[in-house]
């Protein structure tokens, strides 16, 4: 954009992808794009003109479309298809990696890794809040990357995987562009085996995110560019192996187990609903209609969707948002309020193996979920207590919370006799994860 606000832009998604209109009054404009080995064709319509862009290619890197002549400049020739291979053909040169310095937490990550025989590190999305925590306790060693890195912060993953020798390279959560670098981690990294891990699930296709990081997932892992996809969503391990590839199934855990039942704040009961990105997967609103009917109680939420607070009020149900505008609780926040509850709801659409519910008890209080996971199955007290088996019925919702508050301190025991043995087994699937 030029200082003087020459053009505007909208954009927009559709089915088809993502939409961005330019409109520009005078001058020349450049549209930035990226190009990478997984990249697809884009098309640019200027006028009546209309340009293929193709961004497949072997160079990783920025490009830049004139718009004036239709020309792409800033990268060498893109190839007609990524190779087919799990490392660079014979006799091909691999880059040397560029000039970068590693931050101070970044070399000390470098040394921890470095004393051990056979090294295994894992990379997580900043932000992306459940799965960053359950990262952080699926696996020893973490480092973070943005889900949208600048050029040196690829640059400085690659340099640090490089020099480290991991024997394991975990990238944790899908995100597209941690699944664009994997083809430059074989060229710098030919000897460490690269997973994912995607905390996702078969309904999540329909989101235009998730179904491109999931395709683009089963691609590389036939053409052996990732040597296993891992799930924390039971089944869908079977699925993949149905195709062919390697895949394993990792159970999320919380390691800390509660000496005791929580002491919940005074008056209430106090309900929580801990939602993060409220949608169609995760609506509160059964859980706020259940809240109501509770006599006394207040609900507590983390303040991301206005219509929650909106809805209390229709509803006539005492809501409390901790939110402070766009930023999100922190961990150790919200484990402070989990605790601070007398049950907290949980009970969505869309589950996989969800953190909050076992962070919850891990800190003293029951939690709600619905039926769409794994958590549980197994113990029949805990899964009486804990699983709705109607996630949109207020009125499931609400007999399951009358009685789970009844039966508070039962459960919070059951938990703790249940937790060594689930965590045990939640271990030992990350270490055979790691060694497939």
């Amino acid at each position: 954009p030029r200082d003087d606000g020459a053009f505007g832009s909208v954009a927009t998604t559709t089915d088809r992808g993502a939409l961005l209109r330019l409109f520009d009054h005078g001058g020349r404009m450049q549209v930035v794009l990226e190009s990478h080995p997984s990249g697809g064709r884009c098309t640019v319509r200027v006028g009546s003109r209309r340009h293929e862009v193709e961004l497949r290619s072997d160079w990783t890197g920025p490009v830049r479309f004139d718009c004036a002549t239709g020309t792409l400049h800033g990268a060498p020739a893109a190839t007609s298809a990524i190779p087919h291979a799990a490392s660079p053909p014979s006799g091909t040169a691999t880059p040397a990696p560029r000039d970068v310095e590693l931050s101070e937490d970044e070399h000390a990550l470098l040394e921890r890794l470095r004393a051990e025989a056979e090294p295994s590190l894992a990379v997580y999305v900043p932000g992306w809040s459940g799965i960053e925590q359950s990262t952080r306790n699926l696996f020893e060693h973490v480092t973070p990357l943005p889900a949208t890195p600048t050029r040196e912060e690829r640059e400085r993953l690659l340099a640090l995987v490089a020099e480290a020798g991991c024997a394991n390279l975990v990238l944790s959560g899908g995100a597209l562009e941690h699944l664009y670098l994997v083809h430059d981690l074989r060229q710098r990294a030919p000897d460490t085996r690269i997973k994912l891990l995607w905390h996702g699930n078969f309904l999540q296709i329909r989101e235009d995110y998730a179904w491109r990081g999931l395709r683009l997932a089963i691609q590389q892992g036939r053409q052996g560019l990732l040597d296993c996809l891992g799930f924390v969503k039971d089944g869908m391990p079977e699925a993949m192996r149905d195709l062919g590839l390697k895949s394993a199934f990792v159970e999320n855990f919380v390691p800390e187990v509660p000496t005791a039942p929580s002491k919940p704040a005074d008056g209430g009961p106090h309900l929580g609903c801990w939602i993060s990105n409220e949608g169609w997967r995760k609506p509160p609103y059964a859980m706020a209609m259940a809240a109501r009917r509770v006599e006394g109680a207040i609900l507590h939420h983390a303040g991301e969707a206005k219509r929650l607070s909106q809805f209390c009020a229709l509803v006539g149900l005492t809501s409390h948002s901790h939110s402070r505008g766009e930023e999100l609780l922190g961990h150790d926040q919200l484990l402070r309020w989990l605790a601070l509850m007398h049950l907290n709801l949980y009970v969505t659409v869309s589950e996989c193996a969800p953190m909050l519910p076992l962070e919850s008890l891990s800190v003293g209080a029951p939690c709600l979920i619905g039926p769409n996971s794994h958590l549980f199955q197994d113990d029949a007290f805990l899964k009486e207590m804990l699983v709705v088996p109607l996630v949109d019925s207020s009125d499931a919702i609400f007999r399951a919370a009358e009685r789970a508050m009844r039966e508070r301190s039962a459960i919070v025991e059951a938990y703790r006799r249940y937790a060594p043995g689930y965590n045990a087994r939640a271990r030992a699937s990350v270490e055979e994860f790691l060694a497939s």
